[in-house]
């Protein structure tokens, strides 16, 4: 994971280590050990912030633990609960200093990283009901990652069910859904769409391997595919059974 102003990396590993490396001199700065299995790791300062900190969530609680990568201490700054359940992804919206996560089961949470509480001043809505980020918890699946838009307006959304939803920051709403499923692919190849129109072959042989790698279960699984944004923000680009969109 790497900082928004490129400065700085780190891993985590099931050992309860987190290795913290300069990126400018190529060089291990810090090495924090954990008392808990970290589950999801992401910087959580802006450009200029004199404490580089670090959001680590573990594992097997509901905790996220923020860190300060340049203090030399195995202590956090700040600890709090901000799920039910273990968080699985952290996404950091420089843009308006607030991170977007999500657990296990789908639910979706907005808070500062400075008090780990919901950021009221940075948002139009008090209530999730008045959003749509109950959306992936109501379709029955999960979040699998999280990418926000350069000019943090917007965020997008990836999840097993091969759907990408696209949601406005401020009111939570959702703005697109983006149905990328085999399903959709093949209607698509039917179709003799020249855009979307593959080898009848290199088609069927990518939707085995589709097919196979959601049937087989690897460890660790492969990495998800992300939906990213361009730097102006209006376009959005992710890589799917026919190319890359």
């Amino acid at each position: 994971m790497v900082s928004v102003d490129g400065m700085l990396c780190c891993t985590i590993s099931n050992d309860r280590s987190v290795k913290i490396y300069d990126v400018v001199n190529y060089d291990m700065m810090v090495m924090i050990r954990l008392p808990y299995v970290p589950g999801a790791v992401e910087w959580v300062y802006k450009q200029g912030d004199v404490k580089a900190k670090l959001a680590i969530s573990d594992r097997n609680s509901s905790f996220v633990h923020i860190y300060d990568a340049r203090a030399g201490t195995n202590e956090p700054i700040i600890s709090r609960e901000v799920h039910l359940g273990p968080v699985k992804i952290m996404k950091y919206n420089h843009a308006c200093d607030t991170v977007i996560s999500a657990d296990d089961r789908g639910i979706i949470e907005y808070w500062s990283p400075a008090t780990l509480k919901f950021p009221v001043d940075e948002v139009k809505f008090k209530l999730k009901s008045d959003t749509n980020l109950l959306e992936i918890a109501k379709c029955k699946t999960t979040v699998s990652t999280v990418e926000v838009s350069p000019d943090g307006k917007q965020f997008s959304i990836t999840s097993p069910d091969r759907r990408i939803r696209v949601f406005w920051f401020k009111t939570g709403k959702l703005r697109r859904v983006y149905d990328e499923s085999l399903e959709v692919a093949q209607d698509l190849q039917r179709s003799s769409a020249p855009l979307y129109q593959l080898d009848a072959i290199d088609f069927g042989r990518r939707m085995a391997v589709e097919r196979e790698m959601e049937k087989t279960e690897t460890t660790p699984p492969p990495p998800p595919p992300n939906a990213v944004f361009d730097e102006s923000s209006n376009f959005l680009l992710y890589a799917t059974l026919l190319g890359i969109k």
